[in-house]
Parts: structure tokens; C-alpha cells; sequence
């Protein structure tokens, strides 16, 4: 019986052993070692085309999430064809519509050069629509952008005062 105890009392410290996940510490943070974002981080690459998300409380998360879905896509062969960014007026976090929070990358002061521009809409735009700061960031972007889009709902809104 002696020995069934001291078996047991080993199994049971190997597998709590082996199941104790290694941590390191980056900065404030306890980052699990197996944390994977260092995989998947695309890094800012200068040389390849920008596509900017433009991001405001009560935005639609899936017109975000989605566009970003599209082309933060890889080619085949595993290439990054493209920079995806979100952009807000400040660095607060966004709560989207439906309750997500998500920062953004850049505000409209730090803005890098835009191949596109995706401007998303919100069940309610009045806000956004006469927000001087966010009319002014979408002019400005549209005159260097090869492409400015709008998304849903939002096309009708902003083209009604300001496009």
C-alpha cells in the first residue's frame, strides 16, 4: 500500500510539473511563453501599400474586424502584402457597437501615408457626421489616398454633408 501512495504522490507532482506553463516578463506584463502574438504581428513594413480602418465609438465591429480580415490576409507563399492600421481621433480605446474594445494603431495626428481608407459606419452617425476632427481626417486622407471607401450605412450618411 505504501508503495501505491508514494506512486500516486509521484504521479500526481508529474503531472502538475508538466502542466505549470514557463512565464516571462516583458515590461509590466506576464506574458505567457507560449503566447503566440510575436507569430502573428504583422510589422509595419514602409515598402508595402497601407490600408488605414478608420475607428469611432459605436462603430460596427464586423466593418473593422472584417476589412482587416481581408487584407491583413498573406499571399500563398506566406508574404505580407499589405500594412493594415486602425486609426481614431485619440489613443482611447474604441467600444465598438456591440461592446468590443479595441485601440487603435495610430490617432489622426501620427497617421502614416494611406493607399485606402475605410471609413465604416454606426448604427447612429449623427456623432461622427459632425465631428469637425473626423470630416477634416477623412478630406485630408482622401486627397492622398488612391481609394477612400465607405462602408454600409455610413456611405449615405457621410455623402449627404460632407463627400
Amino acid at each position: 500500500m505504501r508503495k501505491l501512495t508514494t506512486l500516486v504522490t509521484l504521479a500526481i507532482f508529474a503531472i502538475f510539473s508538466a502542466c505549470n506553463t514557463q512565464q516571462t516578463t516583458t515590461g509590466q506584463q506576464n506574458v505567457l511563453a507560449s503566447d503566440t502574438l510575436t507569430k502573428h504581428l504583422k510589422p509595419f513594413d514602409p515598402n508595402l501599400p497601407t490600408i488605414g480602418l478608420l475607428m469611432y465609438n459605436g462603430v460596427l465591429q464586423s466593418e473593422v474586424v472584417a476589412t482587416s480580415d481581408v487584407f491583413a490576409k498573406p499571399t500563398e507563399a506566406g508574404k505580407q502584402i499589405f500594412n493594415v492600421i486602425t486609426i481614431a481621433e485619440t489613443k482611447n480605446p474604441i467600444t465598438t457597437e456591440e461592446g468590443l474594445h479595441l485601440v487603435p494603431d495610430y490617432t489622426f495626428d501620427n497617421c502614416p501615408k494611406l493607399e485606402a481608407l475605410f471609413v465604416p459606419s454606426a448604427y447612429d452617425m449623427y456623432a461622427q457626421v459632425h465631428n469637425d476632427r473626423i470630416v477634416s481626417f477623412i478630406k485630408e486622407k482622401n486627397s492622398e489616398t488612391s481609394y477612400t471607401v465607405k462602408l454600409c450605412g455610413g456611405a449615405a450618411n457621410w455623402q449627404i454633408r460632407h463627400c
